[in-house]
């Protein structure tokens, strides 16, 4: 639902404001490690693998990006343990096929999005470690 007007339009002045007094650098850890905790929880569990191999020095990841083998079951468990989540392709652009881009249906399909925001406490993170987890099981299971 992108709308093109808006391409040129500068962000609000709140949203402005709140970008210059944001502490960046705990953003940014905050996130990172977040991200390498799934990474690390997520690790033996079957059906998936990491999108990058490794984390890029200096990185501040919008999600973690799970590429599962079996989206189908994994994104119906997901969904019932009510899991926040973003999914790459769920909806690609008019008229992007395999024959357009087989990445983009590739990734659509399989590519889950998975938060790391700096907010989350670690009450938050070790529920969405071990759901991911049990879904990931019970998927791979089906």
């Amino acid at each position: 639902d992108f709308d093109p007007r808006w391409i040129d339009r500068r962000s609000s002045w709140f949203s402005r404001t709140v970008l210059r007094r944001a502490a960046r650098a705990r953003l940014v850890q905050r996130r990172r490690h977040h991200y390498l905790a799934l990474e690390r929880a997520l690790a033996g569990a079957p059906g998936w693998r990491a999108l990058f191999p490794a984390l890029p020095d200096g990185a501040c990841p919008w999600v973690f990006p799970l590429l599962a083998e079996h989206p189908e079951a994994l994104f119906e468990h997901l969904r019932a343990a009510g899991v926040p989540m973003v999914r790459f392709g769920a909806h690609l652009w008019p008229g992007v096929d395999a024959g357009v881009c087989a990445n983009s249906v590739e990734l659509g399909r399989r590519l889950f999005g998975l938060p790391c925001h700096q907010a989350l406490d670690d009450a938050e993170r070790t529920w969405l470690a071990a759901t991911v987890r049990r879904a990931l099981e019970q998927a791979a299971a089906s």
